[in-house]
């Protein structure tokens, strides 16, 4: 079950459409691209992750494979930050939970969050974090890449309103 805090919908004639963005092709780790970052512990969720969120278009940048190699990337900025709360560094579900939150505390960083089927304390988390999603169970294939792009999406509107300047 997906629960989505932020979708980029309209209403015409009293029917809600949803827009849907068009695919971009495969884009590298470079500064001005949209960057992810995924934080799981299970080696093997953590590249099913990275391919969807590939798949959709978002650059994908080295991520941490345990708690000692997260304090280096926890001064970057990411666009997108994926923490899978079922599998936590070291087990520590309050470390990832705390990780997470500081990454996703940055300006136009969406916040996507990995729970366990059923554990209401996951999505409770998700919610009063501002996470943008709250995945429950296993979720994979076309609906983790749709979840992706609307994702995208909601980073290009928020970021295309961003005024930048030096002063």
């Amino acid at each position: 079950m997906m629960v989505y805090f932020d979708v980029e919908a309209s209403v015409a004639t009293g029917a809600i459409v949803a827009r849907h963005p068009a695919p971009v092709s495969r884009l590298a780790c470079v500064p001005g691209h949209l960057s992810s970052l995924v934080l799981s512990a299970d080696a093997g969720v953590r590249r099913r992750l990275e391919a969807a969120t590939e798949l959709a278009g978002w650059s994908i940048c080295d991520t941490p494979a345990d708690a000692a190699s997260f304090a280096g990337f926890a001064d970057a900025d990411y666009q997108l930050v994926i923490v899978d709360l079922v599998h936590p560094f070291g087990g520590n579900l309050a470390a990832a939970q705390r990780a997470a939150a500081e990454i996703a505390g940055h300006p136009e960083t969406l916040l996507v969050v990995c729970g366990a089927e059923d554990a209401v304390e996951h999505e409770i988390w998700a919610r009063c974090h501002g996470a943008f999603c709250h995945v429950s169970g296993q979720v994979s294939g076309d609906a983790l890449v749709s979840l992706l792009n609307k994702a995208r999406a909601a980073a290009n509107r928020h970021t295309s309103r961003t005024v930048r300047g030096t002063i």
